[in-house]
């Protein structure tokens, strides 16, 4: 049985087959369960069966706001600094999820199932962004859940292996510059040269006309 949904408003973007090959793979197995609550290690594999299906995205470190309507405990805080549960326990108190870089870019966050439906475990919903400290809020079930920028960084690891990415992009940005830059100096030389042979075949036809 699935467990997540597919918002009708992205079911049309060209990924969204290999994301529901991944989504299935992780709903159809005993993968789901143990990613409760480890959204770190959650993000990683999610992040990496992506790449897999030549789809990229980013990790990105955040804390989560859930109000639910019919449970004892109505409101929880997950990754916020100093209330998140068992940060006794030597857990960090951060929250990690995965955004596609697709059009719109989409938000996944396959560790939030222990207080989400059963039939709804994964959220996957395209971000959010009118707001650059609240990138998202969404309905499920009678859960509402809030995602907010995490502005005291937990995990810097992530973000190092975000600003390789970034080196990696400047460096093949940086060669597709010079390769255009030597392609234009050779068209000048071309064109030079044209109208160098251009200009000398003038000047032989007038001295020999």
């Amino acid at each position: 049985m699935k467990k997540y949904t597919i918002p009708d408003s992205i079911k049309h973007m060209p990924e969204i087959k290999g994301i529901v090959k991944v989504l299935d793979k992780i709903s159809d197995s005993n993968i789901l369960e143990r990613l409760k609550g480890n959204c770190i290690s959650g993000s990683d594999m999610i992040q990496n069966m992506l790449h897999y299906h030549d789809i990229e995205s980013k990790t990105l470190e955040c804390q989560v706001f859930v109000a639910r309507e019919n449970a004892k405990v109505q409101f929880l805080f997950v990754g916020f600094n100093n209330l998140a549960p068992n940060t006794t326990n030597n857990l960090v108190d951060t929250h990690v999820v995965v955004v596609t870089e697709t059009n719109p870019p989409l938000l996944i966050d396959a560790a939030l199932g222990h207080v989400l439906p059963n039939d709804n475990q994964i959220v996957i919903q395209p971000v959010e962004s009118a707001d650059p400290s609240k990138f998202g809020e969404y309905k499920i079930g009678d859960a509402t859940i809030s995602y907010f920028e995490k502005k005291n960084i937990k995990l810097p690891s992530i973000h190092q292996k975000n600003l390789i990415d970034r080196l990696k992009s400047d460096q093949e940005v940086t060669k597709k510059l010079s390769f255009m830059q030597k392609a234009l100096i050779f068209l000048g030389c071309f064109s030079l040269i044209n109208f160098t042979l251009n200009v000398a075949m003038i000047a032989i036809k007038l001295i020999h006309g």
